[in-house]
């Protein structure tokens, strides 16, 4: 769908996590690596996405973060910024910040 001149995007992509009671890990990465798939093939550098599952906490923040982080890693693809409340996101950089340390202690 296009996004101007209403939105501030060149382009909108919807993508269906099918019925939310069935919603988990599995599907998550599952909808993450199609979303990631159709970045690469329009070779887009940079996207805003709001994580699926994640506007009716059907995963944590901190999961989210960490599965879209390997999953981008895996691929070495488009670098995502994501849409999160500011609890979250105050969630997710200290998650982050105590990966790092963890991973420097190995």
């Amino acid at each position: 769908m296009p996004g101007k001149p209403k939105l501030p995007f060149d382009k909108l992509l919807l993508f269906g996590i099918g019925r939310q009671s069935e919603f988990n890990d599995p599907v998550f990465r599952v909808v993450v690596d199609k979303i990631l798939r159709t970045l690469e093939g329009l070779r887009a550098r940079t996207a805003v996405v709001e994580l699926p599952g994640r506007h009716f906490d059907a995963i944590s923040p901190e999961r989210a973060a960490d599965i879209l982080r390997n999953r981008q890693a895996a691929r070495k693809s488009t670098t995502c910024g994501r849409i999160e409340p500011v609890e979250a996101q105050r969630a997710i950089t200290q998650h982050m910040i105590q990966e790092r340390r963890r991973v420097r202690q190995i």
